[in-house]
């Protein structure tokens, strides 16, 4: 059955919950300051990256209300993008083409099936606790493989270019960003499009921001950072809600944590 989409509560201020604080987990609803959130994973090693949490240029707008979906042409992706050479290709049907690219992406965050091979599909909880290199190695077994940085933000941003997956400004309740769970009193993981409305850069692509923060194929040593590390993009659950297609953070890749997950890419 898929899950329903849930009342949404808009989150505004500059304030964002903190996993790790000093290399312990906070009490639940520890907040820390700041609306650009960098961890120091202790152990794990999070790190932020040079360029890491950008909101984006256009300003931040709240929807207010009943957050009606803005339905206007120009806030929307065109259906279909060409290939490299202006010529369609042909994705699997559970990804979604990146015509700029000429590469294929998931339509959802992977999913765990049977023989640890992922999947991508709508309504079921996303693959979590998986560290940079067993998700590598997961998009392979699907005969697929990691995103490359620049692909997942070319996705996310779609061929408009946005700063956001469904447009140009952030708005507080179309993605699981920030939102507080009525029953859990604090942000929590949803199965896949759960929220509906967060769909894009491109038709039938969910979940770009919000819910986790997922593995790319972009990894670095730093020695004074304990080693590996390797870069997840998108804000996870917690972020806050102005966090757009630009953020990221390094972690070890070694960190099978909660908040980040991934989705594959495939070379047509």
């Amino acid at each position: 059955m898929r899950a329903t989409r849930p009342t949404i509560f808009g989150v505004r201020g500059a304030h964002t919950q903190a996993m790790v604080v000093d290399g312990s987990v906070p009490a639940r609803g520890m907040r820390v300051p700041g609306a650009l959130l960098f961890v120091l994973f202790a152990g794990l090693g999070a790190c932020p990256s040079s360029s890491a949490h950008r909101c984006g240029d256009a300003p931040c707008t709240d929807s207010g209300g009943d957050g009606g979906i803005d339905a206007s042409d120009d806030a929307r992706p065109p259906d279909g993008d060409g290939g490299a050479d202006g010529e369609v290709t042909a994705c699997p049907p559970e990804m979604v083409l990146v015509g700029s690219l000429g590469i294929c992406i998931d339509r959802f965050e992977a999913s765990h099936t049977e023989g640890d091979v992922p999947a991508s599909l709508a309504g079921v909880m996303p693959w979590n606790r998986i560290g940079w290199r067993d998700a590598g190695a997961a998009c392979a077994r699907a005969g697929k493989r990691l995103c490359l940085p620049d692909e997942w933000r070319a996705a996310c941003r779609g061929p408009m270019d946005f700063d956001y997956p469904y447009g140009p400004a952030a708005l507080t309740d179309y993605c699981n960003i920030a939102h507080v769970d009525y029953d859990a009193g604090e942000p929590i993981l949803f199965p896949t499009a759960t929220f509906e409305r967060c769909e894009g850069g491109y038709p039938g692509l969910f979940d770009m921001i919000g819910n986790l923060a997922e593995w790319t194929d972009s990894s670095r040593y730093q020695e004074d950072a304990g080693g590996e590390l390797a870069l997840a993009v998108g804000s996870p659950y917690y972020g806050h809600w102005s966090d757009g297609c630009s953020s990221e953070t390094w972690w070890m890749s070694v960190a099978d944590v909660t908040h980040i997950g991934f989705r594959c890419c495939l070379t047509p």
